[in-house]
């Protein structure tokens, strides 16, 4: 009997579908870090791979995003990445429990931080 090991990227998907709300964001040129205001940003990611953002309560954007792994400008080395089809740069991805971290790969690029709602 042998053991099917599953993909990275499969259990990085199942990690990622569900609904999550901005805690705060920042960083990139100035260094700095905001926190969200009590009606915050919220992404949807889905099963099959679409996604919608949220402002406020209403839909901001729909699409696509794709997950792969790409060269970290922060660690050095091969991370999970994910990139939106309304933007051409790659997102670090970093999932600790209830909380994503995606942070622009790009120098001065900055980022964001969700808690799982």
């Amino acid at each position: 009997m042998s053991c099917k090991k599953e993909r990275s990227d499969t259990l990085l998907s199942k990690q990622m579908v569900g609904r999550w709300q901005m805690t705060s964001y920042g960083g990139g040129f100035d260094g700095r870090v905001y926190r969200t205001s009590p009606d915050p940003v919220v992404i949807l990611f889905k099963a099959d791979e679409t996604y919608q953002r949220f402002i406020e309560g209403r839909i901001a954007n729909t699409g696509k995003y794709q997950l792969d792994q790409a060269q970290s400008i922060y660690s050095g080395k091969t991370d999970n990445a994910i990139k939106f089809d309304d933007d051409a740069i790659w997102n670090i991805i970093n999932i600790n429990g209830n909380t994503l971290n995606l942070n622009q790969n790009a120098y001065d690029g900055g980022g964001a931080s969700y808690v799982r709602k």
